[in-house]
């Protein structure tokens, strides 16, 4: 044994405080030593007892471990002291301190219902929010624990949820929130629980206070309709500044789509376009609850100045119209599908690339990518969808006042497009190809009058929608008066926020 010493060094370190004790410590280690060798087969088996009965027991005494928590901001290093946290007293609380808020200046808003400055200036105090959602099996006890509440809070919670009857009720998906007022979390910073038992409904709040640590209410805040401008100047593309101004896609969409009887987006927006856009948006609970509605667009593109208010008839919209009452909507889109240029136009004399002849091209073809969707430049029915000739797929729709449109060479025709239907200026009808005589994919779009072939550039940008009736201008004309002021206004205080 004395060799074996020597010749571990490690051994021979720790053999000095082995010893003083005499000759009975260095036995009882042999025999533990040659016991734990000999019984290898049972090391595993004991480990697994040991790490059971450790997690059995830290489960079973982990509320008395929370004592502990208050001891954790004292151990971390800090230059200046610790003050001591306040308790919460169950039979009085006192306020919690207004904390400011900085944020964007708001311009002055209308009246708004009952309780909504409460709701906002709460939501503008949170600094936390921990949220769970119910699970099949899970219960209101796991879900409150997963917020992170203490046990007090939890059992306070139970009791009011009980007479709540949601203990009976509660369903998978349903949604626990709890907000804190402190990043910490820390007992006395909790400042309300919120359930949802189904989306969509209103939420029921547990605000702390009260006898029993919590009061309960509904909140049914009403929605808010809050006007919001943006203003920019194109550099590339009109999509990539209106993400820049911080419009929503739903707005440049709807601004795409507003004037696309006055400006192609494709081919006409130049760098140095700039647009001003007044729109609403409905809130509830701080959430969008609504597409955006647009109120006014001030558009300038390529110098020429566009201007259109929005017009409502017994709080229905009724079109878009300029100050000088002229509609937005003309009789035809500038162009029936988004393109990147044209190959050929309207003339009497063109060399056909197939047939190698000289022949008329009582059209304008638009090269765009094979699959590109096309749509109706007005509002019209169908007259024929098929194969014909060297137009190959072809889609042909009458409109009024005599005219006609042919879209050639398509791939393949919407749903629901034959012969019959009726289609709305914008509707999707088909999907550029190369089908018939085409070297390329491309729209063949002709343009037809009284059965007479016309260029179908300049005659669709000479027509006009009709105009506003004389019986509502005076109220719109207030309607445009409010629209400029009130854009004004917020762009003012987004300037100077």
């Amino acid at each position: 044994m004395s060799n074996w010493n020597q010749s571990n060094p490690r051994f021979r370190r720790r053999s000095g405080w082995l010893n003083p004790g005499g000759g009975y410590f260095s036995k009882l280690r042999n025999k533990l030593r040659s016991w734990w060798r000999g019984e290898k087969k049972f090391q595993g088996l004991l480990f697994m007892v040991a790490v059971l009965v450790l997690v059995a027991a830290v489960w079973r005494f982990w509320p008395h471990f929370e004592a502990f928590q208050s001891l954790a901001p004292s151990l971390a290093p800090t230059s200046t002291p610790v003050q001591p946290q306040p308790q919460l007293q169950p039979q009085a609380q006192l306020p919690a301190p207004v904390k400011p808020f900085h944020g964007p200046r708001l311009p002055p808003l209308p009246s708004l219902p009952e309780g909504s400055w409460s709701l906002l200036a709460d939501r503008l105090s949170r600094q936390v929010v921990t949220e769970t959602v119910v699970v099949p099996g899970g219960t209101i006890s796991q879900s409150l624990e997963t917020l992170g509440l203490t046990r007090q809070a939890i059992l306070s919670l139970l009791t009011l949820l009980e007479n709540e009857t949601l203990s009976f009720s509660l369903k998978p998906g349903a949604i626990f929130k709890a907000y804190w007022r402190d990043p910490q979390k820390a007992e006395n910073d909790l400042s309300r629980v919120e359930f949802i038992a189904e989306p969509g409904q209103r939420a029921l709040v547990f605000q702390t206070g009260g006898e029993k640590g919590f009061f309960s209410y509904h909140l049914a805040s009403q929605p808010l309709t809050i006007h919001q401008a943006a203003k920019g100047r194109v550099e590339e593309t009109f999509w990539e500044a209106g993400e820049k101004a911080g419009l929503e896609p739903r707005v440049i969409m709807g601004v795409t789509e507003l004037l696309a009887s006055q400006i192609d987006f494709v081919s006409d927006i130049r760098a140095g376009d700039s647009f001003n856009i007044l729109f609403r948006g409905q809130y509830q609970d701080g959430q969008l609850i609504a597409t955006p509605e647009i109120e006014m667009i001030q558009m300038i593109n390529d110098g020429e100045r566009f201007e259109f208010y929005r017009h409502e008839k017994n709080q229905v919209l009724a079109g878009f119209y300029d100050s000088s009452f002229r509609s937005i909507k003309k009789t035809f889109f500038k162009s029936p599908l988004q393109f990147s240029r044209i190959s050929s136009g309207f003339t009497q004399k063109r060399f056909h690339p197939i047939l190698k002849i000289v022949r008329p091209h009582l059209g304008v073809d638009y090269v765009a990518p094979a699959g590109a969707p096309v749509s109706s430049v007005a509002d019209g029915v169908v007259e024929f969808a098929g194969r014909r000739g060297g137009f190959g797929l072809l889609l042909v729709i009458n409109h009024s006042h005599h005219y006609q449109t042919m879209y050639g060479h398509l791939s393949r025709v919407a749903k629901g497009i034959q012969a019959g239907a009726k289609v709305k200026q914008g509707d999707l009808i088909g999907y550029v190809g190369s089908t018939g005589l085409s070297t390329g994919p491309h729209l063949d779009f002709r343009l037809r009058r009284q059965n007479n072939f016309v260029d179908p550039i300049p005659e669709m940008a000479k027509q006009e929608g009709a105009p506003l009736p004389s019986d509502e201008r005076v109220a719109f004309s207030q309607e445009v008066t409010r629209d400029q002021a009130r854009l004004k206004e917020l762009l003012f205080w987004d300037s100077s926020s």
